[in-house]
């Protein structure tokens, strides 16, 4: 992915349509591999390596999403406060790709 300016900023794990709507999927083994400044980068504008510059909605994709501890209980807190969606079962996620 890049910036506006064209700068690569990184990569995303699926970029998938469902429906209407376009979105960013993230997939993650669990919240501990939850990355704050990746987040940043999909949802703060002000950050100069912003790159959902289409307002996608963004899911991740947790395989396991029971949180351990306070720092995992914390970036799933994140994500709920971002508005960005979490999906744990492999049928959600299957879901996401039907016309």
């Amino acid at each position: 992915m890049k910036t506006a300016l064209d700068q690569p900023v990184g990569n995303i794990d699926i970029l998938a349509s469902h429906g209407t709507n376009k979105c960013i999927i993230e997939v993650k083994q669990s919240s501990g591999a939850i990355d704050a400044k990746q987040i940043d980068k999909l949802t703060n504008p002000l950050n100069a390596t912003y790159f959902n510059h289409e307002g996608r909605e963004i899911i991740y994709y947790l395989e396991n999403p029971i949180a351990r501890g306070p720092k995992q209980l914390e970036k799933l807190k994140i994500l709920e406060e971002k508005g960005i969606r979490i999906i744990s079962a492999p049928e959600e996620l299957r879901g996401l790709f039907q016309p």
